[in-house]
């Protein structure tokens, strides 16, 4: 991945003072892969209580969220 790291750009462009060291961009590149890898088990998990849910017959609706409740 030849990506240039969010920390450089924040910097590039004025939003950050000082330039990022490594070990900032070392730490978000750790926190980011943490961060996909949670998010597949979490999809993972998630597809297999639907799959449950189908099977028995007890799937649930998804309620909409009123902020006026």
């Amino acid at each position: 991945m030849n990506e240039i790291p969010s920390e450089w750009r924040m910097w590039l462009k004025h939003f950050r003072q000082d330039p990022p060291t490594q070990e900032e961009i070392l730490t978000s590149q750790f926190e980011q892969q943490s961060t996909r890898e949670n998010a597949k088990i979490v999809d993972a998990r998630d597809r297999e209580v639907k799959s449950q849910e189908v099977k028995s017959g007890t799937e649930r609706e998804i309620e909409e969220f009123d902020p006026t409740k």
